[in-house]
């Protein structure tokens, strides 16, 4: 295992094509995982509350407390800018793209704007629900082989006592239909993009549990059906979708219950899926498993030695429920996970929170069996398989440890990975863009497993842990990345983890400065270049780069732009009147007399006011801008 820490940062945020955001104290940031580049894309952290990623290759929304940045990362100088003014609808709750020219904003009191990244112009839509135990809005994926296929979001919102489903198609409202539910709490799509369904309250008097609708809005079907048969308990909690692959074309749903209970459906007649007496039951006493099945226990000693005992069935998992809760989301299920290509299944319950069951799914109606269940030493926070490997998953159980496990080696328990790093951590995989690729041509062994990383974030930094990678003889497992190094030097200085994938930082190009070869002072006054020297222009700039741009999509890197001066110099305004660009006649101060100002206001479009104002952002002013004052 080899983790990379990168300390002083916050809010960091990963992409589908594994780019992270994050914020320092005095920029926003972006580093690519796969070429090792950074680059910031704003000087403004003031008020800065989250970022969120879009579906777009680059699109960043970052979202302040009085306005939305949304902008591309691989040309940061402009986007739109949506201002909030006094916040009258309140905070921000989502930011979500419909399509490539439309971005939806919800507030945190259901109202809803479209924004158009073209015209920058604005929409208001129809207040979504906010009563809801989940998610009161979806947007229909993508298709990878019918990139033309128009895309869509379905949204819940109140008429009067009745629920409304309002369905959105290019933007346009294609459909609004009152639904029978009685108080509906959540709407999803699935995977293939045909079917929409829509969760009701457990306690409602028609026993419906679940209704399904085309993708155009039409009612197909209730679950369960008369005699509206589930099993004695309040009936179906949460509604899960599997992924799509070659193997499985229709997807799978899972019906979370209150006791305990996941029933398959196949998307195709909504009917018990695989054998139909067949339910992944979550008991007291776990008698039958697969012929190949394994079940481990974790085991900490007193020095915190970690070890895992392999059990035989019968077994009894551990009851880590003192007493009977009150509230109806502390029974049933906890959590439903499936693996990418809908093959695997991982579950946990609320009576048994330190166990994890997985299950198959296997195509052509098979039976499903539980192959593997993992007691924990602690209570599991969170499950997720890797996006495009099918046979990764990780777990994590608080203290700062991340546990790691490979369905495909047999006989093998978890490895824990510990960040030894103070903080409370959420985890995320990394998606690679070459094990995508790969993974959509059903070639998903080619992945190199020393690709394979997580992102664990804190409120102050992240780490992206490698749980293939080894440490060379002599060097530490945690590297620390320091936004100092990436600034001055491109690459993290001596980081073996960098060097054992075989690409540096940043790939040294064509005119792009060349390190120095006695060691650098590592003490505050060296990492840092003085106001005086910025201001003055005696820092001196790297040579232009001869090359061109490169790959279109490439992410530029901060050692082969221009020197922060002429980043100063650009973004106040100064124009040169000689061509060769020297001191003019006169006596300039230090603060480099300005000799022209751009005039204000060129070029920007007011947009229109939809009770919110949008503008579109030619460039950031930058903090150290004092021609006000001198």
């Amino acid at each position: 295992m080899i983790i990379d820490c990168f300390d002083d940062s916050r809010l960091s945020t990963v992409s589908p094509h594994g780019i992270i955001a994050y914020a320092t104290p005095e920029r926003i940031c972006v580093y690519d995982t796969q070429s090792r580049s950074i680059n910031y894309v704003s000087s403004e952290t003031k008020k800065l509350r989250s970022m969120k990623w879009l579906r777009d290759r680059g699109l960043l929304a970052i979202i302040y407390t009085d306005y939305i940045l949304i902008l591309s990362v691989y040309d940061p100088r402009g986007g739109l800018r949506i201002n909030m003014g006094s916040k009258p609808f309140g905070e921000v709750s989502r930011v979500e793209q419909l399509d490539e020219s439309k971005v939806l904003i919800i507030f945190e009191f259901g109202t809803t704007f479209k924004w158009c990244l073209k015209t920058a112009k604005g929409h208001k839509l129809r207040s979504i629900k906010t009563t809801t135990s989940g998610t009161a809005f979806a947007t229909r994926p993508r298709d990878p082989e019918n990139p033309n296929r128009v895309t869509g979001m379905a949204y819940i919102c109140k008429d009067g006592a009745e629920d409304v489903l309002c369905i959105l198609c290019g933007g346009v409202e294609l459909k609004r239909k009152t639904l029978p539910t009685t108080d509906a709490q959540s709407v999803s799509w699935s995977s293939d993009g045909n079917w929409i369904a829509v969760l009701d309250t457990p306690i409602a008097s028609s026993g419906v549990g679940v209704y399904f609708y085309t993708a155009d809005g039409n009612h197909y079907m209730s679950y369960p059906r008369a005699p509206y048969q589930w099993v004695n308990d309040l009936g179906i909690k949460e509604l899960t979708w599997s992924p799509v692959r070659p193997l499985r074309p229709h997807p799978v749903v899972a019906l979370s219950g209150y006791e305990g209970q996941v029933v398959l459906l196949d998307s195709k007649t909504f009917s018990r899926a695989f054998s139909p007496d067949t339910v992944c039951e979550h008991s007291r006493v776990i008698t039958k498993m697969h012929h190949l099945g394994a079940i481990f226990q974790e085991t900490v000693s007193a020095s915190g030695e970690r070890s895992y005992e392999q059990l035989r069935v019968p077994v009894n998992p551990a009851v880590t429920r003192g007493k009977e809760p009150t509230d109806p989301k502390d029974l049933g299920i906890a959590e439903v996970c499936f693996s990418c290509d809908g093959q695997w299944l991982a579950t946990r319950d609320e009576r048994f929170q330190s166990t994890i069951w997985i299950w198959t799914c296997p195509p052509g109606g098979q039976p499903t069996e539980l192959v593997t269940v993992l007691f924990q030493h602690r209570n599991v926070r969170k499950i997720a398989f890797h996006p495009t490997v099918p046979i990764d998953l990780f777990f994590d159980c608080g203290e700062g440890i991340v546990y790691h496990y490979n369905l495909a080696i047999s006989n093998a328990p978890p490895r824990a990975l510990k960040l030894d790093q103070p903080g409370n951590w959420t985890y995320t995989w990394i998606p690679h863009e070459i094990a995508d690729i790969r993974a959509a041509l059903g070639n998903d062994s080619a992945f190199g497993t020393e690709d394979m990383a997580i992102l664990a974030s804190s409120k102050t930094k992240f780490c992206i842990v490698f749980p293939y990678k080894q440490p060379e003889p002599g060097q530490l497992v945690v590297n620390h990345v320091t936004m100092q190094q990436l600034l001055q030097t491109g690459h993290s200085a001596p980081s073996r983890a960098h060097s054992q994938r075989g690409l540096p930082v940043q790939a040294r190009q064509a005119g792009s400065p060349q390190p120095q070869q006695s060691q650098p002072d590592d003490s505050p006054s060296h990492l840092e270049d003085s106001l005086d020297e910025i201001l003055s222009g005696r820092t001196p700039a790297p040579p232009t780069q001869a090359g061109g741009r490169g790959t279109e999509q490439q992410l530029p890197s901060i050692t082969n732009q221009q020197s922060f001066t002429q980043i100063i110099s650009e973004s106040i305004g100064y124009e040169d009147e000689d061509d060769s660009g020297g001191m003019t006649g006169g006596l300039d101060d230090t603060f480099r007399e300005k000799k022209k100002k751009k005039k204000e206001g060129e070029g920007k479009g007011k947009g229109k006011e939809v009770e919110v104002r949008a503008e579109e952002v030619g460039g950031e002013r930058d903090p150290l801008d004092d021609s006000e004052i001198f």
